[in-house]
This record gives structure tokens, sequence and C-alpha cells, in this order.
């Protein structure tokens, strides 16, 4: 295939136009909207063939959705495309887990970054494998520190009390950080499906309009049921 420079670059077959880009400039690739193929328009899918000319048409912004990875042909471009879902994943992460953990606080009326410089909260985050508060974040927000071990660590044993007292329902209370709330209940929408840090499962899954529930998930971040979802039960 020959880039508009007039040099020409071998792929395997089936390779794509997002292989191309990502041949060029990683942050081509994942700024990637579109092509020039002998200067016609073609989608970032359409598949390369021999003795093409191809321009890659790039936004400024990146433009990776996680299904890229089921149609890239090249190691190049699986590598760079997981690297960028990783680090947004744990970007995500962070967010939620800090956010989960300052909503609980603040029901025993205890303010986050003030108790954040507190000794007993650098004690904890030794006791719980925590490398600093960022590790703690991120964490909990991959569900590999749950938010009861972690407030019971931190908390004292009236404050852990009090605090149990009033039901652990930490996804719920924090879903408006991630998702836009409904009226009433525990339900949520996503606001963004292409978000890294979602995972739809596989065993039921779940559709627009379908009631959900999510799962913190070491793996994944969260993982999204049916509400009905036989392996969830």
């Amino acid at each position: 295939v020959c880039t508009p420079q007039g040099d020409y670059l071998g792929f395997p077959r089936g390779a794509i136009v997002l292989d191309f880009a990502y041949r060029i400039h990683t942050d081509i690739g994942h700024n990637c909207q579109g092509a020039l193929i002998d200067e016609k328009p073609a989608g970032i899918f359409e598949e390369l063939h021999d003795g093409t000319m191809v321009e890659i048409i790039h936004s400024r912004e990146p433009q990776i959705q996680p299904d890229w990875m089921n149609h890239v042909k090249t190691p190049r471009s699986r590598s760079a495309i997981s690297n960028w879902l990783e680090h947004k994943k744990r970007i995500r992460s962070r967010e939620f887990g800090e956010k989960l953990l300052s909503i609980e606080l603040e029901r025993l009326k205890i303010q986050l970054d003030e108790f954040m410089e507190n000794d007993v909260f650098k004690n904890a985050l030794n006791q719980l494998g925590a490398s600093d508060s960022q590790d703690l974040f991120f964490k909990l927000g991959r569900g590999i520190i749950t938010l009861k071990n972690a407030l019971k660590t931190m908390l004292t044993p009236e404050q852990f009390k009090k605090y149990s007292k009033g039901g652990i329902t930490q996804l719920s209370r924090a879903i408006n950080f991630v998702f836009r709330r409904k009226d009433g209940g525990e339900v949520f929408n996503i606001k963004n499906k292409n978000d890294p840090y979602i995972k739809y499962s596989k065993c039921c899954n779940p559709l627009p309009g379908d009631e959900i529930i999510g799962v913190l998930s070491i793996q994944h971040g969260l993982s999204v049921h049916k509400a009905d979802c036989a392996q969830l039960k």
C-alpha cells in the first residue's frame, strides 16, 4: 500500500485503514476517523488492497472505541489500542474509586481531602496493601479492595457501626458520578456506551432499554448485566 509520499508499506491480508494509520504513527491511529483510498473516501474498517494509495483523515482528539480491537489485524494496532484502553480504564477506575470513598465518608461528616492528611488514613493504606491514595482509589474502582473493608480499616469501631446501620449500597449512591440517575429507586442509565471502564457481559448481552445491574469487576471495571441475568444470581 502506498503512502501519499510514495513509500510502500506491506500488510497482512485483511488489514484495514486503522492498521495503516497505526503503522504511520500511534497518535495517527488513535485519532483516525477515515481515509482517502486512491482519493476516494473510505471508512476506518475498509480493507487495504495491493497498489492503492492511502491518506489518513484524522481529528485532534482520540476516536478510539473498544470494538476497534475486533477489526484490526496487526499486532502493532492491537497493542496500541489495548494500551490506550487500559490507560483510560485506570483513570476511570481511580475517579470512580475516589468518588465512591468520598460519598461514603461524607455520610459521617468526614471530608476525604482532610482525612487523607490524617495518620489514620496513611496507616490504613499500608494495611490495605495500597502504595498511596491513587493506588487505593484505583483498587476501589476495580473492586480489588472492597469499600466495606476500606472503611472498616479507616474508621473507629463506633464510626463503622454507625456507618453500617445505614446499609451499604456503595454503587447506587455513587452512580450519579459515572452515570445519569433516574428518579426513584436505584436505576441508572449509561451515558457513554463506549466508556472503557464499562464491560457488557456476554452471558446476558444487555441491550439499550433493558433493566441492568452494575458489578465492580477486578478485570473489567464495571461489569453490566441484565437485572434478571441467571449467571449474576
